[in-house]
């Protein structure tokens, strides 16, 4: 075997070897991908859950079920703790919006924060108040989102949920 041999065997070897590399690169780009998006949604579920938790103490959760389904009661000092809560909750949208603009956000978890908007969000009327209060505060391809949110639900009243549970506690479970 001369050197010409020798130097094409390991440029051969060399070519895989690389080759190998940039696939196992390539592997470990997916996962680290993966993780990040994992950690991502484990992020936004819990600062959903705190948020959540917090409206559901005594003081704010009064506040937060007027300000749904009976706005005109809210108080000057309420109508601010109100507000503050529904500009979290719009502010939470907006991450969630521009994230999956962003590509990060994946599209079911989307189609799920789409359904929370059309479900809690929109269906109050001191929320789509609240909404119009604070659209200026946000981005125009956000504020077109909200919108049109709010273009395809209604307000629905405190009887229509009581009805709505009632209905569910008497539905047979799915199996």
């Amino acid at each position: 075997m001369n050197l010409t041999d020798i130097a094409t065997v390991a440029s051969i070897i060399s070519s895989a070897a690389l080759t190998i590399s940039l696939m196992y690169v390539a592997m470990q780009v997916r996962q680290a991908e993966k993780n990040q998006r994992g950690l991502m949604q484990q992020g936004r579920a819990d600062r959903l859950t705190m948020d959540l938790m917090h409206i559901a103490e005594p003081q704010m959760a009064s506040v937060w079920i007027r300000g749904l389904h009976a706005p005109e009661t809210l108080t000057g000092d309420d109508l601010e703790r109100y507000l503050l809560i529904c500009r979290a909750a719009f502010l939470s949208g907006e991450d969630s919006f521009l994230q999956h603009q962003a590509g990060l956000f994946d599209d079911a978890a989307y189609r799920s924060f789409v359904a929370g908007v059309r479900g809690q969000l929109t269906g109050s009327k001191g929320m789509r108040a609240a909404w119009q209060m604070h659209t200026h505060q946000f981005g125009a391809e956000f504020a077109a989102f909200m919108n049109e949110m709010l273009a395809q639900t209604t307000p629905q009243s405190a009887g229509q949920r009581l009805q709505q549970w009632a209905s569910a506690l008497e539905e047979k479970p799915l199996v």
